[in-house]
């Protein structure tokens, strides 16, 4: 956390400005460092009687991020994707899943399977790899190390990962 803080205090006093001059009267912060400077503004404004805006966080993964952590203390509310992630906001925290498009949700699982046009040879399998946020780096490793036991056995892999982790696991591989 000390790292997002340090990267974000320079802007704090510019969003604290903009505030006091064009107060909202919600934020909704996601987490990560581009939100850090907009929550930690909006809270301190609001703590010191110089703004009523009303803080809001949407904790989107089950293992909170180190920003959400520390600013929910002060949000008015955690909205949060999964019931485990409740424990880490007791005193704010609302189970409120995570919003879809009504499209996405219509979609016949048949019709979708159709639609990708993956084509997985005779006999093989494919392993499918994805994920985000603190528990890509642990994905990736673990795809790495039961890599020589599956290959045995004729699986295709797919795995996506970030651009800053690309590199690693190519090397590893």
């Amino acid at each position: 956390m000390g790292r997002i803080y340090f990267e974000s205090a320079d802007r704090n006093p510019a969003v604290a400005l903009h505030f006091i001059e064009v107060p909202p009267e919600v934020i909704v912060g996601t987490g990560g460092y581009t939100s850090a400077p907009v929550l930690m503004a909006a809270s301190l404004l609001r703590k010191i009687g110089l703004s009523k805006t009303r803080v809001f966080i949407h904790e989107q993964n089950a293992a909170p991020g180190k920003l959400n952590r520390l600013m929910g203390r002060f949000a008015h509310k955690v909205f949060v994707t999964f019931p485990e992630t409740l424990s880490c906001f007791p005193q704010n925290g609302i189970l409120a899943g995570y919003p879809l498009r009504k499209r996405i949700t219509r979609v016949d699982p048949e019709e979708a399977l159709r639609k990708i046009d993956l084509q997985i040879p005779e006999g093989r399998k494919i392993v499918l790899v994805f994920g985000g946020s603190q528990g890509s780096r642990t994905m990736n490793r673990a795809l790495v190390d039961a890599l020589q036991y599956l290959i045995p056995h004729r699986t295709a892999f797919s795995s996506f990962t970030a651009s800053a982790s690309i590199k690693p696991v190519c090397t590893t591989l």
